[in-house]
């Protein structure tokens, strides 16, 4: 959210069943002196480009600073992996870490336990389809449950909204008065929310929770990345190959750059890291940490995109194998890599419920170790090449 605007409020749920509920929410909000965003208005934003789905997300992602999320008897439009666009939009703020209200049909969440006893009833005079239930229930009890809201009729949720939003207004005054007294560098000052909150805050195990926060947030900005890899994009003009010599010159030079990669990861995890956090009964380098999490997500970019040149470049289909085999030896330490903050999360979860039931909590210590990458079938492809273009 820019300096200087009021929030931007997004409301979220099925239109057809809601719409006047929508409606009248939107009023609310604007009458607060908040930008309300609901999809059915002409100020919505909209990339013709973009089909339904990828307009709401983005929607989502780019202009939303409050989120809310209701829920009635139908499920909503699916994508073919059966997500209704209202449970895709609530993925998207859940990862973007703003506000979020759950509002759901007291007759939902009444027949959600007759439900759950029978999931292959029929409750056809209830919802359009079942996994409205499934979807309340993982609100509810998932690994990122939300506390939810019964509704009746729209001023059940108005009065909710009141009552909440001034405990966030509250809580921004304290955060503010905060900022004003600290002398953090403009570097920390300038942290998003999330990581500002906790560098303000100082929570349980702060210095790794900030750690964690900055990856998220940083890694957020290699969705785009992350797929051009998943399905093979090329986006460049590649470089071409010719012969046996060329092939295994740029498979080796790509190999010295895996390698400094590698060695780049084991510095930052195993070095950077624990003298960032301090000595036990220490508090960390709130800097040195900020720096280490963006170096860290800088790190997963470069070895993407050492994963994207194995894409682009152009060789005879003899060698096709010997670079899809290459091109594999870095995805087990990406995975690492990529899996880093949830270890470090389970962790900090632990150690923290371990400290609420006043135990000594364990050690958080995550590490990443890296094994030989070189698969025997890498090694016998290329004993294979050698043998084949022994002469070359």
């Amino acid at each position: 959210m820019p300096k200087g605007y009021p929030p931007t409020v997004f409301v979220s749920s099925t239109c057809y069943d809601l719409s006047q509920v929508r409606l009248d929410l939107k009023s609310f909000i604007e009458e607060l002196g908040y930008e309300a965003m609901i999809s059915e208005s002409s100020a919505f934003p909209v990339n013709p480009q973009n089909d339904t789905f990828n307009n709401c997300i983005n929607a989502v992602r780019d202009r939303a600073d409050i989120f809310i999320l209701i829920i009635g008897n139908r499920f909503g439009s699916t994508q073919k992996d059966g997500r209704s666009i209202t449970n895709l939009e609530y993925l998207e703020a859940l990862a973007k870490r703003i506000p979020i209200y759950v509002f759901v049909s007291t007759g939902i969440i009444h027949n959600l336990p007759v439900w759950k006893n029978n999931p292959q009833g029929n409750f056809s005079g209830i919802v359009d389809d079942t996994k409205l239930f499934s979807f309340v229930d993982d609100l509810r009890n998932g690994q990122s449950g939300k506390w939810m809201y019964g509704f009746d009729e729209v001023k059940n949720i108005v009065e909710t909204l009141r009552k909440q939003w001034a405990v966030l207004f509250t809580e921004s005054l304290i955060v503010r008065e905060k900022l004003q007294t600290t002398s953090y560098s403009e570097q920390l000052l300038n942290l998003p929310a999330e990581s500002l909150k906790i560098l303000l805050e100082k929570p349980f195990a702060w210095e790794f929770r900030l750690l964690s926060s900055v990856i998220r947030t940083n890694f957020a900005s290699l969705s785009a990345l992350r797929r051009d890899v998943r399905y093979g994009l090329l986006l460049r003009t590649g470089t071409k190959l010719d012969g046996i010599s060329d092939v295994i010159h740029w498979i080796s030079s790509q190999m010295g750059r895996l390698l400094q990669l590698t060695k780049t990861s084991s510095t930052i995890i195993n070095i950077a890291f624990p003298e960032a956090m301090g000595p036990p009964g220490h508090p960390g380098d709130p800097e040195l940490i900020v720096y280490i999490g963006q170096r860290f997500v800088e790190l997963i970019r470069q070895t993407l995109l050492w994963k994207l040149d194995f894409i682009e470049v152009i060789v005879d289909s003899e060698f096709e194998k010997i670079l899809q085999l290459a091109s594999a030896i870095c995805d087990e330490h990406l995975e690492k890599l990529e899996s880093f903050t949830g270890q470090l999360d389970t962790q900090l979860d632990i150690a923290y419920e371990a400290h609420l039931r006043g135990e000594k909590a364990p050690t958080v210590n995550v590490q990443i170790t890296l094994g030989d990458p070189f698969t025997t079938e890498y090694s016998d492809e290329m004993d294979r090449l050698h043998k084949l273009y022994g002469g070359e």
